[in-house]
């Protein structure tokens, strides 16, 4: 129920609290200090100065119709579109069912049903010369990838890319991004990895970020020249889960990973 901003350059961190929870925060263009965020079933704008423990303002900007789901990760593609999926509220979390969440994106003031039958919509990434949208549905435990059309938000072909027991990879697929290369870096929720996939060449396993916590939840490029990894991690109590490492819920920066 929280937002957080964290400067490199000073190392300042500053948060503020919600009433609810939230999902993702992303910068509106054009906008001072204005952002679209996921709470729970909405899609709000909130206004926070970054700076300040209070919010300024929340105004409902779209609802999903469905009040039995909520919003997770969300993402803005090379246009501006918003891309963002959802689970059930009475989610276990020991085994991501039962599937009713739903993958969207954002058409004017409405969300666009894109895929259905969800575990838990995650992580998601874009492609813009190979035209793909990758994706993650945590509870099938690999990426898919579509074929994807930003001018017309258009998903289809929808097939396997990864799939994390191939490679001895336990826990769920989490949060995700791409680098300038190409690759796609995938948080693994449960199994304390970051883990480096070839977008181009189905189930290749380029590299293992091994981290100090179990909980891995997600992954985006920073700092100055964006060449630097930052990775979040949980804190949640899971019943029934094997808690080998410790669940403090830092923020990670990891660096040399000779791409951006």
């Amino acid at each position: 129920h929280s937002i957080h901003r964290y400067t490199p350059s000073t190392k300042q961190h500053a948060t503020a609290s919600l009433d609810k929870k939230i999902s993702f925060l992303i910068p509106i263009e054009g906008r001072t200090n204005q952002f679209l965020a996921g709470m729970c079933n909405e899609l709000n704008i909130i206004t926070w100065d970054g700076v300040s423990s209070k919010i300024d303002t929340i105004e409902t900007f779209s609802k999903l119709n469905n009040n039995a789901t909520t919003l997770n990760d969300g993402k803005a593609d090379s246009l501006g579109n918003l891309w963002t999926g959802s689970y059930a509220t009475d989610l276990d979390l020991s085994t991501f069912t039962p599937a009713r969440g739903c993958l969207y994106s954002l058409n004017c003031d409405k969300l666009k049903t894109h895929a259905n039958n969800i575990g838990v919509s995650n992580g998601i990434a874009f492609c813009n010369h190979l035209k793909k949208l990758y994706f993650i549905d945590s509870h099938l435990q690999g990426v898919d990838q579509f074929d994807y059309n930003a001018e017309t938000q258009a998903v289809e072909n929808r097939e396997t890319l990864f799939t994390l027991k191939k490679h001895g990879v336990e826990g769920w697929p989490d949060g995700l991004t791409i680098d300038a290369d190409g690759n796609l870096w995938l948080a693994v929720f449960q199994d304390s990895k970051v883990i480096k996939i070839d977008a181009t060449k189905p189930e290749t396993l380029l590299n293992t970020i091994e981290m100090p916590e179990q909980q891995i939840t997600s992954v985006a490029f920073g700092g100055k020249n964006l060449d630097e990894l930052y990775v979040t991690t949980g804190g949640l109590k899971i019943p029934g889960a094997k808690d080998d490492r410790p669940l403090h819920g830092y923020l990670y920066k990891v660096t040399d990973l000779g791409t951006k």
